[in-house]
């Protein structure tokens, strides 16, 4: 079986930890705060980010379906910008809760992996695009 085929389960499991992470604390935020700017928007990027976890899974499904590692990659944009929104929106909401210097730790804390893989794959090097996409087709055993 392919590496990137082997792992869809698992991703797919992976996004409906964070659908179900962006979700929850969506209702908290929506039931507990105010209804300030700053509290506004965290409910935007919880709501956007549980919308991609979602569309994430969606086309990875979609992926198998097809056999289309292209697709399979594009699951990866989402799944890593859904990550960078609820981990912004933590932040965002420690911020406004006077937890200051806290804050700072999840915002951080989305540049390794997240966002740094959410530009790269945008990005796209192509000489390092080709072997990623060149690992990605290889089959498991050959990686053991």
């Amino acid at each position: 079986m392919k590496r990137w085929r082997s792992g869809c389960d698992g991703m797919i499991a992976v996004n409906s930890i964070f659908a179900s992470l962006a979700v929850g604390l969506l209702a908290l935020v929506v039931a507990l705060a105010d209804r300030s700017p700053l509290t506004r928007t965290c409910v935007l990027l919880l709501l956007i980010a549980f919308l991609m976890f979602a569309h994430a899974s969606e086309t990875i499904t979609d992926a198998v379906e097809r056999d289309d590692v292209l697709m399979y990659q594009r699951s990866h944009v989402k799944y890593n910008l859904g990550v960078v929104l609820v981990l912004t929106s933590i932040g965002l909401l420690l911020w406004s809760q006077e937890y200051r210097y806290l804050s700072i730790i999840p915002v951080v804390g989305t540049w390794n992996p997240w966002l740094r893989d959410f530009i790269w794959l945008l990005r796209k090097p192509k000489d390092q695009w080709q072997e990623y996409l060149k690992g990605l087709m290889s089959d498991d055993r050959e990686n053991q």
